[in-house]
């Protein structure tokens, strides 16, 4: 960190021995400070410290040293009338000599009328403006310190008059923390010159700082820039990420003359950038403008070594060391993990864990703990190197209530909330599978032995735990067709049998004997009904007459004019 405020204060002394600080004035190689890369475009023009990709030969050399891709970015942006900006760069990783990057930067302005200095029209002219880049970075061995330097040749062509310089950018970036980083650029510290006439023009010494800091509790990143650049006033920049839904990128940023937002998609071989800026300058509205970039990776990452030892395994393993020698040894935990999980086989990592685990036994034993913030963290300790998460959880819970400010205790114990959280998910995950697969085996079990009744049970309620399970939906089917083709079909009901009439008992004949006074007593019956008015009674008296005297002429005679009359 010393060493990396040394060079950063050297820089700025230069910067400064070149022109004194004062009001805004223009520079030749103003157009180079307009930025490529629509995703640092987005960010608000910050790239010192964070730059992901091949546009780094531009804002950072330094940067290209982490590099693993052989990629090749294209960046262009239409200005204002026949104006045109286009960039193209690449990498070039290498295993053990670091990285190299180039890139090429064009400003054209096509169709400019020209003048004499008789005021005489003398046709269109165009002015052509070129950087090359050349870029090397590499990183000390296990070191959190990248360093980079780039060739830089300039050439403008304006007119029929052309002139070419040659010039540097240096850059340094540090990572003093897990979520700190901090990037220092200082360009042209060997500008280019430029002579397309009589006069010579320089390319200005400029100095930048950034730093990158990323919330441990958030998905977001936050940049800052600070640039001086000779003969004009310092500026700053600020900009934000927000990787929550990644692969998609959501940006924002702003400076003194623009407010911009972006977005950025990776697939799997291609980035995808865009930003969006709206302009302003000395209360001026200048209008919005749009850019686009698309980076191409052109190999799968390129695994570094150097004297066969994996750089980014030393790396980790030398933070492990030094949290160990600060005695954060919750933090010197997570990065042997770390190790191991790029290289289960680093003995010296395994080693450390033992060393953790010995010390921390020792001191319980042997009484060195005297407070119970302490007993409980080196308890604490011991669980989580064994990944008990549930009793570190709560040893280090102790120590948190004791001491709310320590800030290993506090991230550690988040850190076991989560694991927690995803080992329960993963354990309801699992206990899941198993009931779902053992329905799923019940079920067609019993399909098998054509115990059609039990598998349907079997397989609703496996459906109720997994509706879209494939294997559960075509057995169910299958398993109530069965049961439909095996319902006994309906007998059709028997017509109701008509019951039969009864048969009327036929009454005996009653005989009558000859009896002709019984037969004129009937005769006289009837005819006294006869008179009152009741001529069916009186048929009836004459027929029972009848029966005792059936030859009698006045009976008959008697019942017909009844009957004639009764018509």
């Amino acid at each position: 960190m010393k060493s990396f405020a040394r060079i950063i204060l050297l820089a700025f002394f230069l910067c400064v021995s070149e022109r004194v600080f004062g009001a805004d004035a223009g520079n030749i190689d103003d157009y180079l400070r307009s930025g490529i890369g629509a995703r640092n475009l987005a960010l608000g023009r910050c790239g010192t410290a964070d730059v992901s990709n091949s546009f780094a030969v531009y804002w950072n050399p330094s940067a290209i040293a982490r590099l693993d891709y052989y990629e090749v970015s294209f960046y262009y942006n239409q200005l204002y009338e026949d104006t045109s900006f286009l960039a193209v760069t690449g990498i070039i990783p290498t295993q053990w000599w670091g990285n190299f990057g180039w890139g090429v930067l064009n400003l054209t302005t096509q169709n400019i009328k020209g003048w004499s200095t008789q005021n005489l029209y003398t046709g269109e002219i165009e002015n052509r403006r070129s950087v090359f880049f050349l870029s090397y970075a590499n990183c000390p061995y296990a070191s959190p310190l990248d360093m980079g330097i780039s060739l830089k040749i300039a050439n403008h062509n304006l007119a029929g008059y052309s002139d070419t310089g040659f010039g540097f950018d240096a850059g340094i970036t540090y990572r003093a923390k897990d979520n700190l980083k901090l990037g220092c650029v200082y360009q042209n510290f060997l500008g280019p010159v430029i002579k397309l006439d009589t006069k010579k023009e320089y390319f200005s010494p400029t100095l930048k700082i950034g730093a990158k800091w990323m919330p441990y509790e958030f998905p977001v990143f936050l940049l800052c820039d600070i640039f001086w650049a000779s003969r004009q006033s310092p500026k700053i920049s600020f900009g934000a990420e927000y990787f929550k839904f990644d692969p998609v990128k959501l940006r924002l940023g702003f400076n003194e003359t623009e407010f911009s937002f972006g977005f950025g998609y990776e697939f799997e071989k291609v980035i995808f950038d865009y930003a969006f800026s709206l302009h302003r300058a000395w209360d001026i509205n200048l209008g919005s403008s749009h850019r686009v970039d698309v980076i191409w990776k052109l190999s799968s990452p390129l695994v570094k070594f150097k004297e066969n030892v994996d750089r980014r395994v030393a790396r980790v393993f030398k933070r492990a060391r030094k949290y160990f020698r600060r005695k954060l040894y919750l933090y010197a935990i997570d990065e042997i993990w770390n190790t191991l999980s790029v290289d289960p086989q680093n003995v010296d990592a395994a080693d450390l864990l033992e060393e953790i685990k010995r010390k921390m036994e020792q001191g319980l034993s042997e009484g060195k703990f005297e407070t119970p913030e302490d007993i409980s963290y080196a308890r604490g300790v011991l669980y989580y190197s064994e990944k008990n998460m549930p009793s570190a959880l709560n040893e280090l819970k102790q120590v948190y209530n004791i001491d709310p400010a320590r800030k290993e205790v506090k991230i550690t114990l988040r850190k076991i909330e989560k694991e927690l959280k995803r080992l329960r998910r993963e354990k309801q995950e699992r206990e899941r599978q198993m009931k779902i697969e053992e329905l799923l085996n019940d079920g067609i079990y019993l399909y098998s032995i054509e115990d059609f009744k039990g598998a349907v049970e079997k397989l609703r309620e496996l459906l109720k735990i997994d509706p879209e399970n494939e294997e559960g939906n075509k057995y169910l089917k299958l398993a109530l067709k069965e049961i439909e083709k095996r319902k006994p079909k309906p007998k059709p009901r028997p017509k109701p049998k008509k019951k039969p009439k009864p048969k009327k008992e036929k009454k005996p004949e009653i005989i009558y004997e000859r009896n002709p006074q019984k037969a004129e007593q009937l005769y006289n019956d009837g005819l006294v009904e006869y008179s009152l008015g009741r001529i069916k009674s009186a048929i009836r008296y004459w027929q029972m007459a009848l029966k005792y005297d059936p030859e009698n002429k006045k009976i008959k005679k008697a019942i017909k004019n009844a009957r004639k009359k009764l018509q």
